[in-house]
């Protein structure tokens, strides 16, 4: 099976806005996905079947028990931050 010319694989890359001043995680790998879903829910909505989900956080593949929150005003930061 051979490619055609329009079979082109390419790369999506949008801009994110400017870095934030204080990170949320102290695990870069962790902000970086913080910082992708939080970008990514400005331009999107996602949905299951047809109905809208509203997303405020994320787990990790390798720690399904540990929700990260992804916006700054969730109360869960306060909450990580006193437990520390």
């Amino acid at each position: 099976m051979t490619r055609s010319e329009t079979d082109e694989d390419f790369a999506w890359r949008f801009r994110l806005d400017e870095k934030p001043v204080e990170s949320l995680h102290e695990d870069p790998l962790l902000e970086l996905i913080r910082t992708q879903w939080e970008e990514l829910l400005k331009l999107t909505i996602p949905t299951c079947g047809r109905e809208k989900v509203k997303v405020d956080g994320f787990v990790l593949m390798r720690d399904l028990d540990t929700v990260h929150p992804i916006f700054r005003d969730d109360p869960r930061w306060r909450r990580k931050k006193s437990d520390a």
